[in-house]
């Protein structure tokens, strides 16, 4: 730290002396306080400045230094207390001096300084550094500035809308098989849109608040769903499923309800052995018609055959049978989920004599037509196939 040469800080005090006998005789006309606080650190002091009457408003003050004496300016007359400032900045302040303007205040230095103004809010500091120091001060930053931005986060939140009303969901799950279910009953139709699908992980928005009830869903919780989550925003209701494994997650529509089902995959099928030859199959005879129409249906009896289940059967329809199969020879089967399966529709032209039996997990409908069924399995829920 360096101190001021005898004759300079001689001539500083006796011209300072001087002015302060001139500002004696004068009288003064400062009126506004100015309220000061200092700090002092290794690298750095500080002065702070704020309107002592509460305005909100940072005074305007220019700074400089000239000759080894700091000069603050204000844009207006002030009142300040410069003795707290050498008792503040007992390292940086010798002696201080305020021209009878009441707008300028001289504060003699004890070293030189490089000089920094910095304003927030209703505080201007001004910091003094050493020469030889490269750190920089700290921020200045006001309390005022936290109020401010409350006060305006409160006052765009009375602005907003209010919130849209929430209405009554109910969730329900279940399970069969190796596929659980989760299904979505809103009060009247509802719209939804899958946000994301990836991992295991499927994200739902729906267009309205909801205040869901839960209580099936924690009831009998399926057993492929590890995790459900629900958050109301100003954009609806978003729902997050989470499948246990990782396991694929599809939404589709039954009715008004959306339905998602969570279904481990089927196993793939055993590749043939090497060397293995697939069946024969032996077709059997063409059938013949019986000579004397009596209404009957006549089965042509099965021929031995090394076919899994044996040859091929052929029916012999009556002469006043019917075909009620489309002209263009083709049934276009309409799949639509259940909430516990799935409904296949057969739009035949006319009645069509049907049968439906099944063979362990296997469902077989037959009818009596020369049509080809045309089913998109595509269209088919997790866990079904044709």
């Amino acid at each position: 730290m360096s101190s001021l040469r005898p004759s300079s800080g001689w001539a500083l005090r006796l011209s300072m002396a001087g002015a302060a006998a001139i500002a004696f005789a004068a009288p003064a006309f400062a009126d506004r306080p100015v309220q000061l606080a200092f700090s002092e650190a290794p690298t750095y002091a500080r002065i702070t400045a704020k309107w002592a009457d509460g305005d909100e408003a940072a005074p305007r003050i220019s700074a400089q230094v000239s000759n080894q004496v700091l000069i603050l300016t204000f844009d207006q007359k002030v009142k300040l207390n410069l003795d707290k400032l050498k008792e503040g900045l007992p390292s940086w302040a010798a002696v201080t001096f305020m021209d009878p303007d009441g707008m300028t205040a001289r504060i003699g230095l004890k070293q030189v300084p490089r000089l920094a103004v910095s304003t927030s809010a209703d505080l201007v500091a001004v910091d003094l550094m050493p020469e030889a120091s490269t750190a920089k001060p700290p921020k200045l930053v006001s309390p005022l500035v936290a109020k401010q931005k409350a006060a305006a986060e409160a006052k765009r939140i009375a602005a907003l809308p209010p919130p849209a009303p929430m209405e009554p969901l109910e969730v329900r799950g279940s399970h069969s098989g190796d596929s659980s279910r989760i299904a979505f009953y809103w009060d009247n139709k509802t719209g939804y849109k899958v946000a994301s699908n990836a991992d295991g992980v499927m994200k739902i928005q729906f267009p309205k608040r909801a205040k869901p009830d839960l209580a099936y869903l924690h009831i009998t919780p399926p057993a492929n769903l590890a995790n459900f989550q629900g958050e109301n925003s100003d954009k609806g209701y978003l729902v997050t499923l989470t499948a246990k494994d990782k396991l694929p997650i599809k939404a589709f529509l039954e009715g008004d309800a959306l339905v998602v089902d969570i279904s481990k995959p089927l196993p793939p099928e055993a590749p043939p052995e090497k060397g293995a030859e697939k069946p024969k199959v032996t077709p059997a005879p063409p059938a013949k018609l019986p000579a004397k129409d009596d209404g009957a249906i006549m089965l042509t009896p099965p021929a031995a055959s090394d076919a899994v289940g044996g040859s091929e059967r052929v029916t012999a329809m009556a002469k006043s049978w019917s075909d009620p199969a489309p002209r263009n020879g083709v049934v276009l089967v309409k799949v639509a989920p259940l909430t516990a399966g799935v409904e296949l529709s057969f739009p035949f032209a006319a009645p069509a004599p049907a049968a439906i039996f099944a063979r362990g997990p296997v469902v077989w409908a037959v009818f009596a037509a020369n049509a080809d069924l045309k089913l998109d399995a595509t269209n088919l829920p997790t866990g079904y196939r044709r």
